[in-house]
């Protein structure tokens, strides 16, 4: 049976690299017609970078920026994870700036806040609903005044340049690597 989103979107949940039928094709796959080993693929998620997190109750909510790889970019995110459970036995609630005006709208955040509450193992009650629905309401503030993602400039490489009067100058090309 597909898992489908809260709008109704189908999920798909990332290949298992243990899968037989996977490991005799040397963990290769196709996606949209090119084909990629899984385990090149960056994760999405690295909770070890964040730029805050909060402990409310049963529930933890993490600052941190989600990779797109369609962009090659990351942008800032919300991420929601039950307190008291192994994070292996749940899927991550992820709330992306791009997605954030979607949760302004009360009839939105509430359906997705009952998607979450499910997701996340929580009973399906009014009350986790509605509790889970104010902390990604009140976290959207935080979420937008997030900075990017953090990163550093690397020098790597130096020209040296002649101008059309003579000048000498030095040209350092600079690539810029995440932050730890």
């Amino acid at each position: 049976m597909p898992v489908v989103g809260v709008d109704g979107s189908p999920v798909h949940a990332p290949p298992d690299p243990n899968h037989p039928r996977l490991a005799r094709r040397g963990a290769r796959i196709h996606l949209q017609g090119q084909e990629m080993n899984i385990f090149e693929r960056k994760p999405a998620i690295d909770l070890t970078r964040y730029h805050f997190m909060r402990e409310l109750g049963d529930l933890v909510v993490f600052g941190t920026w989600v990779m797109n790889e369609d962009q090659e970019d990351t942008e800032p995110a919300l991420v929601l994870l039950p307190r008291y459970r192994p994070p292996r036995s749940v899927v991550p609630c992820v709330v992306a700036l791009s997605a954030a005006y979607l949760y302004n709208d009360p009839k939105y955040c509430v359906r997705a806040a009952k998607g979450m509450a499910k997701a996340l193992g929580f009973e399906d009650s009014m009350n986790t609903t509605h509790r889970i629905a104010d902390i990604l309401h009140s976290h959207l503030p935080d979420l937008i005044s997030m900075p990017v993602d953090p990163s550093q400039a690397v020098v790597v490489g130096t020209a040296d340049v002649t101008l059309g009067n003579g000048q000498k100058k030095t040209v350092e090309f600079l690539d810029y690597e995440q932050t730890k």
